[in-house]
């Protein structure tokens, strides 16, 4: 395409609330090979489909991502990940059979705690992996332990995802994981959207698959300086096709020009908007925010917006926006059940809401936690 930026003007920005409200307008179904639940980390989950194609061509780029870090196939690997949580039964043995065939192994990050992050340790030691993938919470919790217990690891390298990867703890993932350190951008409705590469100088965009755009509020590239809204078209995706779509969170602008490493793919400018938390049990027990955006999707037909705030380790409150207080009525029980059997014997407080507060950034903060650890 000669002009795609011409093109892509010419197309109006889709919202998440758009694409949530009617689902259906936006998916073939002659192509609706995979449901994709969003994880919710702007509060709240929506549904839409993938084609098998498509996410053939995801997994292919991610092994490509993983060569940009010096990794190679069949180098083993370590997963700090959500699990089963938000997974069916075939999802699950179908990602374990993945696991087993590229030598990856999988270590629930939800179950980290005082008295097993030791074991976890030990475990990733044991297997020598050459990378380690993993939420950016997850590594925090690591670092910080190894701080308290004077421990120095000599792991090779990792790379963060999920919630934004802040200086100190890239900085203690080095002085005390003894990793080199490399940040991924995505979301669950494309999967990695742009990775840094060896030199550490920013991300480059996945353009094979992705064309990707800052805009300010009028539509406009912002000035040199200036962030904006991130939007992506997906290139692929024949059941859900997402055009000029606006994800919700905030960057400076893309960089053009070839990188120290060779490649001239585009870079997405410094990305800001997602911050990260911890909730803390009695016990010690440490759960990364996105703990709660993969529990909540499961309820996603009644609850639309969430929001879990802990002053103190006895307790946390859940602000929720739901379809009806009869229909949380008739889940609350199951949903405390579950939350108890992840955060233990700390006081739950529903709190019914009418609207949610935005964060300066202009995205949802999902995870507060004012407990000092």
């Amino acid at each position: 395409i000669d002009d795609l930026d011409g093109l892509l003007q010419q197309i109006p920005v889709l919202d998440k609330q758009t694409l949530r409200d009617d689902p259906d307008r936006f998916t073939n179904e002659k192509y609706a090979d995979h449901k994709i639940t969003t994880s919710g980390s702007t509060g709240t989950p929506l549904v839409m489909w993938a084609n098998k194609a498509q996410l053939e061509k995801r997994l292919a780029m991610n092994l490509r991502n993983r060569e940009w870090m010096g990794y190679e196939w069949g180098d083993k690997s370590v997963r700090l990940w959500h699990q089963k949580i938000g997974m069916s039964t075939i999802q699950w043995i179908k990602e374990q059979f993945e696991a087993f065939l590229s030598r990856e192994k999988f270590i629930p990050v939800f179950k980290m705690g005082d008295d097993n992050l030791g074991e976890i340790l030990d475990e990733i030691d044991e297997y020598n992996p050459d990378l380690i993938d993993g939420y950016a919470e997850a590594y925090n919790i690591l670092v910080e332990y190894c701080k308290r217990n004077d421990l120095q690891k000599d792991w090779k390298r990792v790379v963060s995802s999920g919630q934004q990867l802040h200086p100190s703890t890239r900085e203690g993932i080095r002085n005390y994981l003894g990793a080199d350190v490399f940040d991924r951008y995505g979301a669950r409705e494309f999967s990695g959207i742009a990775q840094e590469c060896v030199e550490h100088d920013g991300k480059h965009i996945n353009s094979y698959l992705y064309v990707v755009e800052v805009l300010n509020d009028d539509g406009e590239k912002p000035e040199k300086g200036e962030k904006g809204n991130i939007v992506v078209t997906d290139l692929h995706n024949k059941a859900t096709p997402l055009l000029r779509y606006k994800i919700g969170d905030l960057a400076y602008p893309v960089e053009e020009g070839t990188c120290g490493c060779g490649m001239d793919w585009p870079k997405l400018g410094e990305i800001v908007g997602r911050e990260q938390s911890v909730i803390v049990t009695k016990r010690g027990k440490q759960l990364p925010g996105t703990f709660f955006d993969h529990y909540f999707k499961d309820y996603f037909d009644v609850i639309q917006q969430w929001q879990v705030v802990q002053k103190e380790r006895e307790s946390i409150e859940i602000n929720l926006m739901v379809t009806s207080e009869e229909a949380f009525e008739e889940i609350e029980p199951e949903l405390r059940r579950g939350l108890h059997k992840h955060v233990g014997d700390v006081e739950i407080r529903f709190n019914m809401m009418d609207d949610m507060e935005m964060i300066r950034t202009g995205k949802f903060r999902h995870t507060i936690s004012e407990v000092e650890e």
